[in-house]
């Protein structure tokens, strides 16, 4: 499905994506021929010489961590900590490198691939990796509105349908939420009022649901979780 967007022309300077796309080689290295970065989950054993990922933690300075916000969530910025560390491997113009997120709380961390031009601050890494939660939201929105995943398909034809239509039905309840309400919507994802609320108002705030946050310019989202703006 990526290939097929980028072959008709979709623009997209980025590909954000899960450990389980991550993991997979062939993606980043066709991501890495056509110039598109990318920030890709990977689990703490995905492998990265000498060792693993979490072997690189030792890697980075005392001063190599930055905190810096993900992107707004319900509780406000989503704070973390973050290092990232270059390795070899990149075209001429661009790095490859292993960024690093820290959970404040407890330490917890999480690995991404990165594929970037040169230059790209840490700043940037960081929002690519943020703009994953606008699509899981969206995917949250369109279980909950559009039935995203209600079907019981044998055929790759009859998913891909599905989805498309899916997805196409919540582009259209969204503009039309827009035009409706002025974009001033605070609801939560998947809140709606009551029956009785809704007879009263014939444009309710949670009526069709609105992103909490809404994807930088240029974003568009595969329904397979691989993300790209």
């Amino acid at each position: 499905m990526l290939e097929r967007a980028l072959e008709a022309g979709v623009p997209c300077a980025w590909v954000a994506a899960d450990s389980v796309y991550g993991a997979d080689s062939a993606l980043r290295q066709a991501l890495v021929r056509r110039r598109i970065g990318y920030v890709l989950a990977v689990t703490s054993g995905q492998r990265l010489r000498p060792g693993t990922v979490s072997d690189w933690v030792e890697e980075v300075p005392a001063d190599g961590w930055h905190r810096l916000s993900a992107g707004n969530g319900s509780k406000g910025p989503r704070l973390y900590d973050w290092a990232h560390l270059p390795f070899r491997g990149a075209p001429e113009g661009w790095n490859k490198g292993l960024l690093i997120r820290r959970r404040l709380a407890d330490g917890d961390l999480t690995f991404y691939f990165t594929f970037a031009a040169s230059g790209t601050p840490l700043k940037e890494l960081v929002r690519v990796a943020g703009t994953r939660w606008t699509i899981e939201s969206g995917f949250e929105m369109a279980k909950g509105e559009v039935g995203l995943d209600h079907y019981e398909v044998r055929s790759w034809t009859g998913w891909h349908r599905h989805i498309t239509l899916a997805m196409l039905a919540l582009a259209f309840l969204t503009v039309v939420r827009k035009a409706a309400i002025g974009g001033r919507g605070t609801a939560r994802l998947g809140r709606r009022p009551s029956a009785p609320d809704r007879a009263r108002d014939p444009h309710p705030p949670g009526g069709f649901g609105q992103p909490t946050t809404r994807p930088s310019h240029g974003w568009c989202g595969a329904v397979t979780r691989i993300h790209w703006t």
